[in-house]
């Protein structure tokens, strides 16, 4: 199962990335193949809508941090692009002085875990955020190998502010954070055909609102995704406190809807489009509780 770096994991560990290993491997066969891979709800099997699939569309999607589920679709969505013959960058909300990392990352998921541990910035690596999680890892190295295998149609970008991004008169930290994700989305859009932007589920209104007052911004169509599971756990950061929380029911899908995703015509979530309906969802903890980092460097 590829090179395992003399490392002696705990049964706990060894079991978490053997998954990973499995999981690697059948997207790579999907990747030769050049076939979608799609994700399941409720026994349910659908790739994405062909409206995502357009040259020129910036998909922001919603997520709950540090789930296992939420990146792996957003890889599914980027392999399915590609599968279509459409370029394609995926965003995510890391801060922008990790992808200098990111850059060095190669495809495989073992050696890639030890770049990030090694090279991400140390105010980002020991975050509890669940943003900074094995799944997201995961995330990056299944970009990396795309981007490896299709040089210049495929990518994976931080588009969140850097600690020392340069405030404006009258800025907040949020104003701050928007105008760094402006600008890499922007020069995303002006290279790839199909933007993915991986953020925080109260993101996308807010980002599409600032979106909306730029001129260079209007050829572009915009879709705002919200995740939904059936159950399950994350770990996420609420009110100063991160931990490993269920998925609240406001998350869930109603139990008549088997769809992968669901087009949202009720009002119930303005201005968001589509619903992701997502399998019931394993937490992924902060690597900096993960215990990754440690059994990488030995």
């Amino acid at each position: 199962m590829g090179n395992s770096m003399g490392l002696h994991l705990r049964a706990e560990r060894h079991l978490r990335w053997l998954k990973a290993r499995v999981l690697r491997l059948s997207r790579a066969t999907f990747l030769v193949l050049g076939g979608p891979i799609v994700f399941h709800a409720a026994g349910a099997e659908a790739s994405a809508p062909d409206i995502f699939f357009r040259p020129g569309t910036a998909i922001l999607m919603g997520e709950w941090h540090g789930t296992e589920e939420g990146p792996r679709a957003i890889a599914q969505m980027a392999i399915e692009a590609r599968a279509r013959g459409l370029s394609v960058a995926v965003l995510i909300e890391w801060s922008s002085d990790a992808n200098d990392a990111l850059d060095l990352l190669s495809g495989d998921l073992d050696a890639d875990a030890a770049i990030l541990c090694e090279s991400l910035p140390e105010h980002f690596r020991w975050s509890r955020d669940g943003r900074v999680t094995p799944a997201m890892f995961e995330l990056a190295s299944q970009l990396a190998a795309m981007r490896r295998q299709s040089p210049g149609e495929a990518t994976v970008r931080a588009f969140d502010a850097a600690p020392d991004a340069p405030w404006l008169d009258g800025d907040s930290m949020l104003g701050v954070r928007y105008r760094a994700k402006l600008h890499e989305l922007r020069t995303a859009l002006a290279h790839y055909d199909v933007v993915i932007a991986n953020i925080g589920s109260a993101h996308p209104p807010r980002l599409q609102r600032r979106l909306a007052k730029l001129p260079w911004a209007e050829p572009y169509s915009v879709i705002l995704i919200r995740q939904r599971y059936r159950g399950g756990e994350a770990h996420i950061c609420q009110r100063g406190q991160c931990e490993v929380r269920p998925i609240p029911e406001a998350l869930f899908p109603p139990d008549d809807v088997q769809a992968a995703w669901s087009r949202i015509e009720d009002g119930s979530h303005p201005p968001y489009d589509y619903y992701a309906n997502l399998p019931r969802t394993n937490a992924s903890q902060p690597i900096s509780e993960s215990g990754l980092c440690e059994t990488t460097s030995r």
